[in-house]
């Protein structure tokens, strides 16, 4: 059987410029939303508290819809909970994917990786 240690980089890249397409198209909507730094919006997402929360649906990841708030700006975000460790994990399609890991860890990686590059207007904090 095949196995799979660990996703390219390659695929990663690709995520970037598919979520950069994405994320355009969403900027371009949003005419209302707060202009700010993305070190203000990272101590936003570290400080706001959470005032209404909904689990996302058909994703594998089962995110949270939370809307946040620091008493100034309200606002949604996106939280995916999964932390998953596996020696070996058989696949849907009956591949096995030996030393596993789905992680929120790699959304956050992503990032930094994106911020170093100078691709984080690709990246969400």
């Amino acid at each position: 059987m095949p196995q799979r240690t660990r996703p390219s980089v390659w695929m990663a890249l690709g995520y970037f410029c598919l979520w950069d397409s994405v994320y355009a198209f969403a900027q371009s909507t949003l005419s209302n939303e707060p202009n700010l730094t993305d070190d203000q919006k990272i101590q936003f997402l570290l400080n706001a508290k959470v005032i209404a929360s909904k689990q996302g649906g058909k994703s594998v990841t089962h995110p949270w819809k939370l809307t946040l708030t620091d008493g100034t700006i309200t606002h949604d975000a996106s939280f995916q909970p999964v932390d998953e460790h596996k020696t070996q994990m058989a696949l849907a399609d009956g591949r096995t994917e030996i030393n596993f890991v789905d992680s929120y860890h790699y959304n956050i990686a992503g990032y930094d990786l994106a911020r170093m590059l100078g691709m984080n207007n690709m990246v969400p904090p």
